[in-house]
């Protein structure tokens, strides 16, 4: 695939990631899907079962259930069916370069395009019905213990959170299931506001990005964030999707970097 071609795919994979968080029934679909997560088949990221999705909708009307490379499939005892077209995602590799004079190593990111196959493609054995159950909700106690950031529990009754860049502070007087959707929200901003790119946003990005965040998190770990809902979707009426600055995939891939570094997937059981 020529890099024009992986150009438009990482386009468009960015424009569906804006379509996605300012859409909270969209959202709440695939965060359900991923966490039906299979023992023994790549868990893909959302912004490339969004990729899939688009074709395979394209073509048949319908979204993706499971997504494997060709091989992988042959593993699990079924074969992609002749003449089936392949769904199009992205790879991230790492190049090293190294500098001739300093001898520094620059890592620098780029994408390859990868051929995948969703389950409706293959014929073979039999896939049974994977079930998911929560082992509990989250607790703020769960969120002291893994932060990788500090938490500092303030007085303040009318500001809930807030972060400089350096600690998390958050309001004592809140319910626990709120100092959890706050933690978020505010995780986020450490995360992605305080570079030199994020303090270029827009307040209104900045705090849409916060949101939508906290409510994919809340989402995946069972905690009800009604107030995040809401303010997506007023959001959603009085935008356009252009006015997010493209900050959709970010959104999406710092939600998956905090549910790798903090572990979230222990909330969540998959049994077959």
């Amino acid at each position: 695939m020529s890099k024009s071609e992986v150009k438009e795919l990482r386009k468009m994979q960015k424009e569906l990631c804006d379509q996605l968080v300012t859409d909270i029934d969209e959202l709440d679909r695939i965060i359900e899907r991923q966490l039906r997560c299979r023992e023994g088949f790549y868990n893909y990221s959302i912004g490339n079962v969004l990729l899939a999705d688009k074709q395979l909708y394209a073509r048949t009307g319908e979204t993706t259930e499971l997504l494997a490379g060709y091989r992988a499939w042959q593993e699990h005892g079924r074969f992609v069916r002749k003449g089936q077209k392949a769904l199009k995602i992205l790879a991230p590799r790492i190049w090293k370069k190294e500098d001739e004079e300093s001898g520094e190593i620059e890592e620098i990111l780029y994408f390859v395009k990868v051929n995948v196959w969703d389950l409706s493609m293959t014929d073979g054995e039999p896939m049974e019905e994977s079930m998911v159950v929560n082992r509990g909700i989250i607790t703020f106690q769960d969120i002291l213990e893994r932060s990788p950031v500090e938490i500092k529990m303030s007085n303040k009754q009318l500001t809930r959170g807030s972060t400089d860049g350096t600690i998390i502070k958050i309001s004592s007087w809140i319910p626990d299931d709120q100092k959890v959707a706050v933690f978020f929200h505010e995780y986020i901003h450490y995360l992605c506001h305080f570079t030199e790119k994020g303090k270029k946003l827009s307040t209104s990005v900045k705090e849409t990005m916060a949101e939508a965040g906290s409510y994919y998190l809340c989402k995946f770990c069972n905690v009800t964030n009604s107030e995040s809902a809401a303010y997506i979707r007023s959001w959603n009426k009085e935008h356009a999707i252009e006015d997010l600055e493209g900050q959709g995939s970010k959104i999406i891939s710092t939600c998956e970097k905090i549910i790798r570094e903090m572990k979230l997937y222990d909330f969540v059981e998959a049994k077959e």
